[in-house]
C-alpha cells in the first residue's frame, strides 16, 4: 500500500513538473482561487507559484548545509502530528545531489540535481500530506483492510 502511494505521488510529481509551463501559458493570470475547474476541458489549474522557493529558504537551507552538512525543520501541525523535512547534499559519483525527504504519516525522499528543486519537492510533498488529510480524512492508523 505504501509503496503504491509512493509509486502514485512521485508519478504526480513528475506530471506537474513536466506539465508546469504548458498549464501556466493556458491559466488565467488573474485567478483569485488557488484551483479553478476549466468547463471545456475539465482541467484543473495550480497555482504553481506557490510552491516556488523563496529567496530567503533558498538563503536559509544553504546555511545551514554549510554549517551542519542538511537543513532540517519539524512542525507540528496538528495535535500529536507532526511534519519533519530535511534536506542533505550528498555526492555520488562527483556530482551534488540534494535528497529530500519529508516525513509525516509516510516517509518519501526525493533526490535533486540543486537546492530550489529540493525546496519544490519539499513543498509540494508536504502539500499532499495536509490536502490528504483535510479533503479525505487521511489515517495513518487505519490500514488498507479499514479504509
Amino acid at each position: 500500500m505504501t509503496s503504491i502511494l509512493i509509486i502514485i505521488i512521485v508519478s504526480l510529481i513528475l506530471v506537474i513538473l513536466s506539465q508546469k509551463s504548458k498549464i501556466d501559458d493556458l491559466s488565467p493570470k488573474n485567478e483569485i482561487s488557488n484551483l479553478h475547474l476549466d468547463e471545456k476541458f475539465k482541467t484543473i489549474y495550480i497555482k504553481y507559484e506557490r510552491f516556488d522557493p523563496t529567496s530567503d529558504e533558498i538563503r536559509d537551507v544553504k546555511k545551514q548545509i554549510a554549517d551542519k552538512g542538511y537543513w532540517s525543520v519539524l512542525h507540528e501541525w496538528k495535535l500529536m502530528t507532526s511534519t519533519e523535512c530535511r534536506i542533505e547534499l550528498q555526492i555520488k559519483d562527483g556530482k551534488e545531489m540534494f535528497l529530500t525527504t519529508v516525513k509525516c504519516e509516510h516517509e518519501i525522499t526525493f533526490p535533486a540535481a540543486n537546492i530550489e528543486r529540493a525546496i519544490l519537492f519539499k513543498k509540494i510533498y508536504e502539500s499532499l500530506q495536509f490536502e490528504l488529510y483535510y479533503s479525505l480524512g487521511w489515517s495513518s492508523w487505519k490500514n488498507k483492510d479499514h479504509l
